[in-house]
Formats: structure tokens, sequence, C-alpha cells
């Protein structure tokens, strides 16, 4: 079922066939994934008052190979989203003028005012 970019996508396709505890689950990957990402299974268990193996058992359930598979697809998309875009500065920043540090620059705030 599930596709190692699509993990998010995947959930929210299946979670009419899930079970309340797995819908649990699927609704807080979905809604913390930075907490699923590197929470431990007992962890996670813990915060949804379920047991670890109904965590590992959701896992086999989407299926995944079991919770580090399922952390592991969770972790790229967190870290996907953390990188920033490819080129966020048009031009580099240093080859633009400051008035601070160019002596010709032609800012009204390196004029003293008259």
């Amino acid at each position: 079922m599930t596709s190692k970019a699509n993990v998010l996508t995947d959930l929210r396709r299946s979670y009419k066939d899930l079970t309340l505890s797995q819908k649990r689950i699927a609704e807080l990957i979905v809604e913390d994934p930075e907490f699923v990402a590197f929470a431990t299974v007992e962890k996670l268990a813990a915060r949804l008052e379920v047991s670890p193996s109904t965590i590992v058992r959701f896992a086999y359930r989407v299926g995944l190979s079991g919770y580090p598979d399922l952390q592991q697809r969770i972790r790229d998309i967190v870290r996907t989203q953390m990188r920033p875009s490819p080129n966020p500065f048009p031009q580099p920043i240093s080859s633009t003028p400051n008035p601070l540090t160019n002596p010709n620059s032609t800012s009204p705030s390196t004029h003293p005012a008259h």
C-alpha cells in the first residue's frame, strides 16, 4: 500500500478502512509527524494510550515492515519539509550593495542630513 514518498497520502486514503486505534495512530502521524519521526515506539504508544504492539501492528497493516520503517519514512518527509528551496537567493548576498561597507553607495541613510 505505502510508497516511500506518499506515506501520509496513503494514510489519508486508507483512513476509512482503519480500526479506531489505527485511526488515532494515523491522525497523530498526520498532525505531528515531527514527534513520530523521532519518538520511540514506547513514547508514541504512551502518548496515544495504546500498547507498543498496537503501533507495530499498525505499521504492518499499512504495508510497512515495522515501526522503524514507518519512522524512517516520516523522517524523510520531515527532513524534506525542513530543507530550504533549491535557490532561496537569486544572487549571492555578497553582491548586494551594503551602504555600511561600500562608501560609494548612494543610499540616503549614508548621507548626513543638512
